[in-house]
């Protein structure tokens, strides 16, 4: 879809989740018609660390972003994508934006303010999923 709308003019953007190949650099989001990319390429890592299996997972495009540690990845894609909007505001085409939260996915970890949110529920696993 992203290569059809590029091609129709569209500015195109993905941030979040990939999660549609890496082994090849043609599986990329910036070779599958996405003009740009914010997130990670693998499944399951670690919401605030970025990491899985020891290995870092957080780019832009082609290249390693070292965010954070502290900040939780739904807070960093949903400022990259507010970011997006504003900056594209001035612009003459049309936005293709692409958003894939990591939530819900493992591991289960949220911030604990959302897991006050439903202290009533008696499962730690339901609180955070």
């Amino acid at each position: 879809m992203a290569e059809k709308l590029r091609n129709a003019g569209y500015a195109t953007h993905a941030v979040g989740k990939w999660h549609l190949g890496f082994c090849n650099k043609k599986y990329l989001p910036t070779s599958r018609g996405f003009d740009h990319h914010y997130g990670f390429w693998l499944g399951a890592q670690g919401y605030y660390s970025h990491i899985r299996d020891h290995g870092y997972d957080l780019r832009s495009d082609l290249n390693i972003v070292h965010a954070d540690n502290r900040t939780y990845s739904s807070d960093l894609f949903g400022y990259q994508a507010g970011n997006i909007i504003s900056n594209h505001r001035k612009s003459k085409k049309p936005l293709f934006l692409y958003f894939a939260f990591q939530s819900v996915h493992t591991p289960l970890q949220v911030p604990i303010h959302y897991q006050k949110m439903y202290s009533n529920v008696k499962s730690s696993k339901r609180r955070k999923f």
